[in-house]
């Protein structure tokens, strides 16, 4: 539970213990997101006390969220108790959240294991982003297995970029961390959400969000009107990657969860409050003896 006080007219959200990429720890920060943004206060300001972690793939919440912020005329601010020390100021530095705030080209990340925080503009930058990812990811692949993974990883980001009807784009961010054996990237765009899409393309408007997440994990499933491109927003396809390989997804959208791992059947968990738009994290197995496959 995030701790929360306002004082003259600026929401205080004290962080006393690390976030980590499970359910508990991104639902706080959902339910933080829902008060800032529906609430009065014209500002945020996270103050970080004791806590010394974030894991790279949750840090994408707290990072789009001044972007979103500034669009609805309110602020949001970092604080740290001795900054230039601070565990999560040196995280922020590493995973290019200070370089992508401080708009400065002679600031750089320092870690050369981030999929560096950033927003996906265009088709390029989206090559950049899939490459990167294949890079760091700390598995051994054929060749043409390779190529077809990054297809389908470039494709969630395009599905986000296109389809999503986000106010402020796709942002992502990652990293691999070999002390812990794991490697997590994540996407998130903060736009109208799946089962939104969902509901208004097959325009009924009393579908669950469950109902609609099992939709978009159809083969070739599709929200575009574009009759000509026969694209399916990628899920089943990383879906049968995790399950063959051991990963983990969770995927947040709207007021429901998702969560694909292993050979378990999918994990539907309803939210308390909706998440804005959609947040998709991938975790990656380290296993230096196992060669993945694609199908």
């Amino acid at each position: 539970m995030i701790k929360t006080y306002v004082e003259d007219n600026i929401l205080h959200a004290v962080i006393d213990k690390d976030l980590e990429n499970d359910i508990s720890d991104i639902v706080d920060l959902i339910n933080l997101q829902h008060v800032f943004l529906a609430g009065k206060e014209e500002s945020l300001h996270f103050q970080f006390t004791d806590c010394d972690f974030i894991n790279a793939a949750v840090a994408v919440i707290i990072g789009t969220l001044p972007e979103y912020a500034h669009k609805h005329g309110k602020r949001v601010k970092y604080r740290f108790s001795n900054d230039e020390k601070h565990p999560i100021f040196k995280f922020m530095q590493e995973v290019g959240l200070y370089k992508y705030y401080r708009r400065k080209a002679n600031i750089k990340y320092a870690g050369e294991n981030a999929i560096p925080f950033n927003k996906i503009e265009n088709e390029t930058i989206m090559g950049e982003y899939t490459d990167k990812i294949m890079e760091l990811a700390p598995i051994k692949m054929e060749r043409e297995a390779q190529c077809i993974l990054s297809s389908y990883i470039y494709e969630i980001y395009q599905n986000g970029l296109f389809h999503s009807e986000s106010e402020i784009g796709v942002f992502t961010s990652g990293y691999w961390q070999p002390e812990r054996n794991s490697f997590v990237f994540s996407i998130y765009d903060m736009g109208v959400g799946i089962p939104s899409k969902i509901r208004k393309h097959m325009n009924k408007e009393d579908i669950s969000s469950e109902k609609c997440l099992k939709i978009a994990f159809v083969e070739g499933f599709s929200t575009s009107e574009n009759r000509k491109v026969n694209r399916g927003l990628g899920l089943s396809r990383i879906e049968n990657f995790i399950r063959l390989n051991n990963g983990n997804m969770k995927m947040f959208t709207d007021d429901i969860c998702c969560i694909v791992n292993a050979q378990a059947p999918k994990e539907y968990h309803v939210l308390d409050r909706a998440i804005k738009g959609t947040l998709i994290i991938i975790s990656i197995l380290a296993d230096e003896n196992h060669i993945y496959k694609v199908g």
